[in-house]
């Protein structure tokens, strides 16, 4: 799982280096995969947001307007049945998903 991981930082680091103001989303269904890209993404530079099935909803729009309205942030890490239903992302242009097909 750990390559796949690094795999997705490099493809982020190679999404931002091309375009600075690119924003993304990182769908997983793993509880483990979100910690770990939550302790990965800042070692490597990137402001993020997550967003999980145990926020309230005040949490949840907090999350969704801190990804819409600050630059820096550029990735959003989104729990799959969180981030699955009743959320607008036209902020971002790019998704990925982690998960094997």
């Amino acid at each position: 799982m750990t390559t796949k991981l690094e795999a997705l930082l490099a493809h982020l680091t190679r999404t931002k280096a091309e375009d600075p103001t690119s924003k993304c989303l990182v769908f997983t269904q793993f509880k483990h995969t979100l910690e770990w890209l939550c302790s990965a993404l800042p070692a490597r530079g990137f402001a993020f947001r997550t967003l999980t099935g145990d926020m309230s909803q005040q949490q949840r729009e907090e999350a969704l307007l801190s990804f819409r309205d600050d630059p820096p942030t550029t990735v959003f890490v989104l729990s799959i049945r969180a981030g699955a239903v009743g959320i607008n992302l036209t902020e971002a242009n790019h998704g990925k998903c982690n998960e094997p097909l």
